[in-house]
């Protein structure tokens, strides 16, 4: 079973993983560390699913309790995805290959969660 804080632990080893690649200009390891990325944050979408499953099953579906988890997931999401954007942004910079490798994964639904896309 996944707590709130496994899942804030695995967004903050993310973001931190994320971070890593913000200064890199290998298109290697930058590579590497996007699929990196990409599993990373597929497992944390189904660890929040898991998350929210549990929630549900141990407190029911209330209103109420579902506006709250609905609005800290979207202030997560949205710190989430405003962190990958801007490291995206400094990985376009470093070449016109880096800046195709990063408009594929803007576009890819499975990037990220998919988070990239909602706006």
């Amino acid at each position: 079973m996944d707590s709130f804080e496994d899942l804030m632990r695995k967004q903050a080893e993310i973001s931190s993983l994320a971070a890593q690649i913000a200064n890199e200009t290998d298109a290697a390891k930058i590579q590497t560390v996007t699929a990196t990325l990409q599993r990373e944050s597929g497992e944390l979408q189904k660890m929040a699913r898991s998350f929210e499953e549990q929630q549900r099953s141990k407190y029911g579906q209330t209103a109420g309790t579902n506006a709250a988890a609905s609005e800290e997931q979207r202030r997560s999401e949205a710190q989430m995805r405003a962190t990958a954007e801007q490291i995206l942004a400094q990985i376009e910079k470093l070449s016109p290959a880096a800046a195709e490798a990063v408009a594929k994964l803007r576009i890819d639904p499975n990037f990220f969660g998919g988070m990239l896309l909602k706006k």
